[in-house]
C-alpha cells in the first residue's frame, strides 16, 4: 500500500519532489528533442539588417567593456585603492575573459 503524502517525512517528501522534477524535466527534454524545437532554436535569422546589426553589438560590447572598467576603478577607489587589489584584479580578469569570448562570438556571426 502507498503512504500518503502527510505520512511521509520530511526527507522523503523532498526526495519524492526531486524526483518529480527530474522526471518532468526529463519528459519537457523528450518533447523538445523529438520534436525538433532544439535544432529550430539553434538557426539564426539572417536579414539584410546583420552587418548594421553586427557593427551595433561590436560598439555595444566596447561600451560595456568600458563601463565596466569604469565601475571597477570607481568601486575600487571608493574602497580607498588599498594596497591589496586584488578584488580590481579579479574583476578585470572576468570582464576581460567575457569581453573575449562576446568578441569570439561576434566574429563568427560575422564570418556566416
Amino acid at each position: 500500500m502507498i503512504p500518503r503524502l502527510e505520512d511521509l517525512s520530511i526527507g522523503s517528501r523532498i526526495v519524492l519532489t526531486i524526483v518529480v522534477v527530474v522526471v518532468a524535466i526529463l519528459l519537457l527534454a523528450a518533447v523538445g528533442l523529438f520534436t525538433g524545437r532544439w535544432e529550430a532554436e539553434g538557426q539564426e535569422i539572417t536579414s539584410k539588417y546583420d552587418a548594421h546589426l553586427i557593427e551595433l553589438d561590436k560598439q555595444a560590447l566596447e561600451d560595456a567593456y568600458r563601463d565596466q572598467l569604469k565601475l571597477l576603478f570607481s568601486v575600487w577607489l571608493k574602497d580607498g585603492a588599498g594596497a591589496d587589489a586584488t578584488r580590481v584584479t579579479n574583476g578585470l580578469r572576468i570582464a576581460r575573459r567575457a569581453y573575449v569570448q562576446a568578441a569570439d562570438q561576434l566574429e563568427r556571426r560575422e564570418k556566416k
